[in-house]
């Protein structure tokens, strides 16, 4: 098989974290790409299992050497793609996943058209105000743009491949799992000499 990128996002509040770290976890073989952002760990977040964590000036260099496959400024911090993460994995075969921003998928979109996209919402915009609440990770005027941002955010679901709405993690995951065996059926996606070896025998007597 081919390999193949999963990219999850949605707005601040739908939990695209949470789902694509369970479905790392139930899913075997599942590479996680992990993004870097210039931003300082929350809560229990882990350099190397979370983000990469570093600073602005380093983030900056990165990107003038081309170590990102995009980047975005999101909520006023840095976050980016490594780039060799992503084309080692597709070109060995591997199926990864990664959460990143609106912003930062369309722009990834661009670089990389073979990326499979999910949008991940909320139930409702009152859960995913709640959500945010509960998080406690905010000040209040941060809480206030990611609300407002969220707004502007929801114009690009049209441009997603799937759309999973997460109001049970489990049951999202579930969903994704689905997506995720049934893109791995699409002929675009499979080696057929390899899947296959005597179709090509009997194609080539005729």
């Amino acid at each position: 098989m081919k390999g193949m990128l999963f990219v999850l996002s949605g707005p601040s509040g739908a939990g695209k974290t949470t789902v694509c770290r369970t479905l790392q976890n139930d899913y075997p073989g599942l590479k996680y790409i992990i993004s870097a952002t210039s931003r300082k760990p929350r809560g229990n977040e882990k350099n190397g299992h979370d983000y990469f964590f570093i600073s602005n000036q380093e983030f900056k260099q990165k990107i003038a050497n081309g170590y990102f496959l995009e980047w975005a400024e999101v909520h006023g911090h840095l976050y980016g793609t490594p780039k060799n993460q992503v084309i080692e994995n597709y070109q060995q075969g591997h199926i990864s996943i990664m959460d990143i921003d609106i912003q930062g998928a369309m722009n990834l979109k661009k670089q990389f058209p073979q990326a499979i996209t999910a949008f991940i919402m909320p139930p409702t915009w009152e859960e995913m105000v709640k959500r945010l609440d509960k998080r406690a990770t905010e000040s209040q005027n941060d809480l206030q743009q990611r609300m407002e941002n969220a707004k502007h955010e929801l114009n690009y679901l049209k441009y997603y491949d799937y759309l999973v709405i997460n109001s049970v993690v489990n049951q999202a995951v579930e969903q994704l799992k689905s997506i995720i065996n049934a893109e791995k059926c699409k002929i675009k996606n499979l080696d057929l000499e390899e899947a296959l070896p005597w179709v090509k025998k009997i194609t080539a007597l005729e």
